[in-house]
């Protein structure tokens, strides 16, 4: 008669799953961000790719243009 004991199982399944749950801990903690750079607002800079910084003065800014339209319900619509 096969046995029905799972001790062995559980006890190697155990440090497996521990195991799993660290590396993926891990690996999201490397997600978490941390250098953002703080040189202003959010609204005058832009942030590049490689995480460096441009500054905008609101002379040199383009306005932003009308945002409009029509909703499903025939509506108009203006952002401004």
């Amino acid at each position: 008669m096969p046995s029905t004991n799972t001790g062995t199982r559980r006890r190697r399944a155990v440090p497996l799953l521990s195991a799993a749950v660290l590396a993926t801990v891990l690996a999201l903690t490397g997600c978490a961000g941390g250098t953002e750079i703080q040189t202003g607002g959010e609204e005058d800079r832009f942030i590049s790719g490689d995480g460096s910084a441009t500054v905008f003065e609101a002379g040199d800014r383009v306005p932003v243009p009308e945002v409009g339209g029509t909703t499903f319900e025939g509506d108009e619509l203006a952002l401004a």
